[in-house]
């Protein structure tokens, strides 16, 4: 879910920056200020996403590591 939700944003980013751009070559940088402030604000989406999914991947990793070795020095259980 978490890598969806990263490319969504991602795709979601792109879209608006091409729009905005687009925008300010036909209308000028004043008619579009609140499209740039839009896109920073999706950009921002996006990489706070992709924080959180590359925090949560290393959490896993550590409980997985963390767990095997418990396997390993209690074999029994």
């Amino acid at each position: 879910m978490n890598k969806f939700l990263e490319k969504f944003w991602l795709v979601v980013a792109i879209i608006a920056t091409l729009v905005t751009l687009y925008l300010i070559v036909k209308d000028g940088l004043e008619p579009a200020k609140y499209y740039i402030l839009l896109t920073g604000m999706v950009w921002a989406m996006f990489l706070i996403r992709r924080g959180i999914r590359i925090r949560l991947e290393k959490i896993d990793k550590e409980q997985k590591e963390s767990e095997s070795k418990i396997k390993k020095n209690n074999p029994k259980s």
